[in-house]
């Protein structure tokens, strides 16, 4: 019996590690920007279905069911500097409590941009350089945001309310839940890769709201 006590507290005590408490007056946009990416990643894990209810893994990618690693996509730093926390910055100077889109198409479709990505995504696999152009082309990233007037204890449920909220609207529970690798590839080359995200928190003392987008690149 004693064992299953001490068991129990350190179970308890390790769980409360896992929480990280927001201190409103030194709010950490990059700190709560990595804990919504890390609590995004752990959401595509458990998926099963598409936003409007469809099966993943039997109603249009059966091999998913095989390679659930696919629906996971992976943290870019990049996406993170050039789009995601210019946008919430942006998105931050208007004070009303709501959310919007900032127009990055001219960004995201110049060549710069096409090859920056190109390299991240497929530097590395076999497929040659001189072929990047052509899956990049046809690229094209989606983008979540919202606009919060509460407050939380910890950046963990902070977190949790951002995707739940999301879940919420068909709208952004589609953008969330849709596909995010290089289906293409896979399936004309066998070849895993993997999809790009990023996300960004931001809070404004001055009006108490906190702002985030959440950016998906297929």
């Amino acid at each position: 019996m004693k064992k299953l006590i001490t068991l129990l507290l350190v179970l308890v005590t390790l769980n409360g590690y896992s929480q990280t408490p927001i201190d409103y007056d030194n709010f950490d946009t990059d700190l709560a920007s990595k804990i919504l990416g890390q609590k995004f990643i752990e959401f595509r894990d458990t998926i099963t279905q598409f936003g409007h209810g469809a099966s993943i893994f039997v109603d249009r990618l059966p091999y998913l069911k095989d390679n659930r690693d696919l629906l996971v996509p992976q943290w870019c730093d990049y996406l993170y500097k050039n789009l995601s926390k210019y946008n919430c910055g942006k998105m931050m100077e208007n004070k009303k409590h709501q959310a919007g889109h900032i127009d990055r198409e001219k960004w995201f479709d110049s060549k710069q941009t096409r090859y920056d990505l190109g390299k991240i995504l497929y530097e590395g696999t076999s497929i040659p350089k001189s072929e990047w152009g052509v899956y990049t082309s046809s690229m094209s990233y989606g983008e979540n945001s919202c606009s919060i007037g509460g407050r939380f204890d910890t950046y963990e449920e902070l977190a949790l309310h951002i995707i739940n909220g999301y879940e919420n609207s068909i709208m952004h529970r589609c953008a969330q839940r849709g596909l995010i690798h290089d289906s293409t590839v896979y399936k004309y080359y066998n070849i895993k890769v993997y999809g790009l995200f990023s996300c960004c928190v931001m809070y404004d003392k001055e009006t108490k709201i906190t702002k985030s987008v959440l950016n998906m690149i297929n």
